[in-house]
């Protein structure tokens, strides 16, 4: 499938960055991080997945097919962000090419779902697909969010139906890939959410992965809940501008 995608910076750039939202995301809720990592004169190329944004439709929700559309894209990427499930497509991507990017960057990336609760989130985010929030219900909550955030989140949950939830859950279990971030040859760093405002199932399952794998490493998003971008997009940026700097 080509997947549409959203453009920061000029194409003449000297380096380049992929960010890859998560389920019931889209292109557009990256903005902020996209115009400051632009604005430090970076190429940034943020996609809209199967079934999300204006990305079309399809029967097909494995992680591979995720994976193959955003292959396409192009190999090469000095940074890849991969937020939630983006996380790990940036990591299965990782994987299957050496080449496909120089450090990855995966904000709390769900790399793990417990069979026993499996249901219960499947329903939850099914639940929020088929009753989108308005824009003042996401600030509300999250006061310290952009508007523009909450207007972008909104909009891209009002654009997924359902259906693309239910199967990217379905077609995929059981959700256990955690083992993967043994075979991880490109550094990547995890941001992790803030235990205290959400709790980080995935962050203590981490522990023997950083242990046996020096490609790896950790840090909490001390305030952040799980859309770290939101929540801090100056940190996320801090944390890709190394990459980008030489």
């Amino acid at each position: 499938m080509t997947l549409p995608v959203t453009s920061w910076g000029t194409p003449a750039a000297r380096r380049r960055a992929l960010l890859i939202h998560g389920l019931g995301g889209a292109a557009g809720t990256w903005w902020r991080v996209a115009d400051e990592l632009a604005s430090a004169g970076v190429q940034v190329v943020a996609p809209d997945l199967r079934g999300h944004g204006t990305a079309p439709a399809t029967l097909d929700y494995r992680l591979g097919s995720y994976a193959a559309d955003l292959a396409a894209l192009g190999t090469g990427w000095d940074v890849v962000i991969g937020q939630s499930g983006g996380g790990l497509l940036a990591v299965q991507l990782a994987l299957a090419d050496a080449g496909f990017a120089r450090r990855l960057l995966l904000l709390d990336p769900v790399l793990d779902v417990a069979d026993a609760a499996y249901g219960a989130v499947t329903q939850a985010l099914i639940q929020a697909a088929e009753h989108p929030a308005e824009p003042a219900a996401y600030l509300a909550e999250h006061p310290g969010w952009h508007p523009g955030d909450a207007f972008a989140l909104a909009r891209a949950v009002a654009s997924v139906a359902p259906f693309v939830i239910e199967r990217t859950l379905a077609d995929n279990r059981p959700w256990h890939y955690l083992d993967l971030l043994d075979d991880l040859t490109v550094p990547a760093l995890i941001l992790g959410a803030d235990p205290a405002q959400r709790p980080a199932a995935t962050a203590g399952l981490l522990g023997p992965y950083l242990q046996r794998n020096p490609a790896l490493g950790f840090e909490v998003a001390r305030g952040c809940g799980h859309a770290i971008y939101r929540d801090n997009p100056g940190l996320v940026v801090a944390k890709a501008r190394p990459d980008l700097s030489s």
